[in-house]
């Protein structure tokens, strides 16, 4: 759930990003030497978005049975771990 539209002011961007945070169990145990106050200042004026990509790879994590996966290098290796042992060997691709 996204407050961060164009119409809602950054008071209530900083309100619904704290509230992310304490919220979200990605975010458990996150140090920040910066407040949500912080991130909504130094956010563009503009809200990109690259819908397509966030829907294939919201299809491919649920494909995969891992929506509940949100720490990326451990679920690449999940990933990884998986289909090597349907497939046999597999080319790795890295994407920094």
């Amino acid at each position: 759930m996204e407050t961060n539209s164009h119409h809602a002011g950054p008071a209530d961007q900083a309100r619904a990003l704290e509230e992310r945070w304490a919220t979200d169990p990605r975010f458990n145990g996150v140090r920040r030497d910066y407040t949500a106050q912080d991130v909504v200042k130094l956010r563009g004026t503009l809200k990109i978005e690259y819908t397509l990509a966030k829907m294939g790879a919201e299809r491919l994590l649920h494909l995969l049975g891992l929506e509940e996966c949100w720490q990326l290098p451990v679920c690449a290796l999940v990933w990884y771990s998986a289909l090597t042992k349907k497939y046999g060997r597999i080319r790795l691709i890295a994407v920094c």
